[in-house]
């Protein structure tokens, strides 16, 4: 009879030490293979505000929403863009990015009830929608604009990746939240999917945009270089 021989030490820290190598290889693949499903979750809810966008704007005489609808924009819980379209996108989910771990929530003190503005995951582009706060400094425009304002929709920006504690999100012009350095200040909260920025553009396409994409410059109409992401001067 055959005599059963057992696993040496040896033997079995070899075989520890391949897995652990494995485990070293596979795990950032599946991390990253998370992420991008989380990214694209994410492109879909911007793809659907966008469409809920273009819906607002064909029942308000082709009028965008403003950014916000008060005369203090640090007022919690006042009414946003996003409450604006809201009743066309029909869930608060869809205001939810899977890699943003703050959740919706409402101020049930206001009728109806209005979504806080530092739990949903994206910002409106102030600097063109402005509000009703008389042209502050967050602010180029007061309320909404006419459709027919956005001279090149495919190139301006309407919302993108975000999440804090501003009255309408994202202020596309402060260095401190789409010019950080990785890393610093709200670079996290804004390239947020394998340092990309899920971006929504006026004629409702939505695109992933790095830093440098996002922040280039480009010939505007006078012939001189501006920013890539819009404001009412560049028009």
């Amino acid at each position: 009879m055959s005599k059963r021989r057992g696993f040496t030490l040896i033997e079995l820290l070899v075989v520890i030490a391949i897995i652990a190598i494995l485990a070293a290889i596979l795990f950032p693949v599946f991390a990253k293979a998370r992420e991008k499903a989380r990214q694209s979750s994410c492109m879909s809810n911007l793809k659907q505000i966008g469409l809920g966008l273009i819906q607002y704007i064909q029942d308000y005489d082709e009028t965008t929403p403003a950014a916000w609808y008060v005369s203090n924009a640090n007022v919690t819980g006042s009414w946003k863009w996003a409450d604006a379209i809201s009743p066309y996108v029909k869930s608060t989910q869809v205001f939810q990015c899977p890699s943003n771990s703050t959740r919706v929530v409402y101020e049930a003190a206001f009728v109806p009830p209005v979504m806080n503005s530092g739990t949903y995951s994206y910002g409106a582009n102030t600097n063109y929608w402005g509000g009703n706060n008389g042209g502050g400094s967050t602010c180029n425009h007061v309320g909404g604009r006419a459709q027919a304002d956005v001279k090149v929709p495919a190139e301006t920006v309407w919302a993108t990746d975000y999440s804090g504690s501003f009255e309408s999100a994202a202020q596309f012009d402060i260095a401190g939240d789409f010019l950080a350095a990785p890393g610093t200040g709200n670079y996290p909260r804004v390239y947020r999917h394998m340092e990309m920025c899920n971006t929504l553009f006026c004629d409702g396409h939505v695109k992933a945009m790095s830093q440098g994409n996002l922040t280039a410059t480009r010939t505007g109409a006078g012939g001189g270089l501006v920013k890539y992401l819009f404001t009412v001067q560049d028009d």
